[in-house]
């Protein structure tokens, strides 16, 4: 008997040991920041719940609040799910809302019934912001006769007007290694030229308003020009290198504008022309489905379980945002223009209306929750998430608030 209960209690100190190795606090590893630009940046970390539920986020401070008190003072991003495996999970936040050209220090931070951790502090420095780079780099015109001197002054009869631009690049995007994107988006260059630089516009035919604005068609290939103007209406032309396809340079027309009324002469160019996306039910269920701008070329690019709708392009136009419902269930997710990669970052009972960032890295829209037997708890908010489906927020509002459209500046 004395032998059997010195093996129970051997046997009892054994199973407490082994309880309290599964009560682990989360391990947590701070990884680096990417996707860096003058006014946001995308923080990676990895969690491992060590088999608990466990929730983590990151925390970010300036470098000068860091010196100052550490983390205290530091922002931190809304807690998200990690589970509650026993491996290493890759986690990541979108911030906004930084200073450009300002160093910042992060960690991330893992909480469990077991406790919390925090990883080591990782940094990093915003980018300058949008902006011409210094110099001829950024911003260079010349005017030259027709045997390629300079024809700087009145009277010269210039023959070729060669302007050049080049703007600040951003960092690396998740996923990009080795391509430059600008530190923010061009969506308008208007350029100003000296009275008398273009001597007799009517002696070139003049593109309309609308084809300047109709994107162009191709039978042969998918045009990336955002211009109709017909041929005899081109004055010159112009090379535009951007993130699109690698960074790849592109050459387009640049055309003799109808100006509008006031405007002696007017020439522009409109690049990367995008196709127009819609929902049909055709084909007997709604699904997304992609078409040139004159009406041809109609492709269906969604082909998941149950239906598509609210399809919205991405600013780079290289993302589309969608809903989906199936099995009563709402979701808002992304897929590329040809319906490869679908990515579904957010569910509920209605989930609907995704509005883009103007930076392309957040999604608005809005969620709407049940009401009671008797009517009562029902609300309907607005939220955002960025593209990992890991930083849901909600946005606060008075009162109920549903399709959300973010203004120009992304500041609201």
């Amino acid at each position: 008997m004395r032998r059997a209960a010195a093996v129970l209690v051997v046997l009892a100190a054994a199973l407490v040991g082994a309880a309290g190795a599964h009560a682990a606090a989360p391990l947590t590893t701070t990884g680096t920041a990417i996707d860096i630009q003058g006014v946001s940046a995308l923080l990676r970390g990895k969690v491992n719940p060590q088999g608990l539920p466990t929730t983590y986020s990151f925390q970010y401070v300036d470098q000068a609040g860091f010196e100052a008190s550490g983390f205290a003072g530091a922002t931190s991003t809304v807690t998200s799910p990690a589970g509650s495996g026993n491996e290493d999970r890759s986690v990541s936040a979108m911030i906004a809302g930084l200073t450009p050209s300002t160093g910042y220090r992060f960690r991330l931070v893992a909480q469990s019934t077991s406790g919390a951790t925090q990883g080591l502090a990782g940094a990093f420095t915003t980018t300058a912001g949008f902006g011409f780079l210094p110099g001829e780099s950024g911003f260079a015109a010349s005017v030259l006769t027709e045997g390629g001197g300079a024809a700087p002054l009145a009277g010269s009869h210039p023959e070729q007007i060669s302007v050049s631009f080049g703007f600040r690049p951003g960092g690396e995007f998740d996923g990009e290694p080795g391509v430059s994107f600008t530190d923010g988006d061009l969506r308008d260059l208007h350029i100003e030229m000296p009275p008398g630089m273009i001597q007799n516009p009517a002696a070139l035919n003049k593109c309309s308003a609308t084809d300047f604005h109709t994107p162009r068609s191709s039978p042969f290939e998918v045009s990336l020009s955002g211009e109709s103007c017909p041929a005899r209406t081109q004055v010159g032309v112009v090379e535009v290198r951007s993130s699109l396809g690698g960074g790849v340079t592109r050459r387009f027309g640049v055309f003799n504008l109808d100006p509008p009324p006031g405007i002696p002469s007017q020439i522009g160019i409109a690049p990367f022309g995008s196709h127009i996306v819609f929902n049909s039910d055709r084909g007997g269920s709604q699904q997304i489905y992609v078409m040139d701008a004159n009406g041809g070329g109609v492709q269906r690019i969604s082909f998941g379980q149950g239906r598509y709708g609210t399809p919205v392009w991405s600013p780079r136009g290289d993302l589309i945002a969608f809903t989906r419902i199936n099995e009563g269930k709402f979701y808002v997710g992304v897929m590329k223009p040809d319906g490869s990669g679908e990515r579904l970052l957010t569910e509920g009972y209605l989930v609907e209306g995704p509005t883009w960032s103007p930076n392309g890295r957040v999604l608005a829209f809005f969620r709407e929750q049940p009401s009671d037997s008797k009517g009562r708890g029902g609300s309907t908010r607005l939220y955002t998430i960025d593209l990992t489906g890991s930083n849901e927020r909600q946005v606060p509002t008075p009162l109920d608030a549903s399709d959300p459209a973010w203004s120009p500046l992304n500041s609201q």
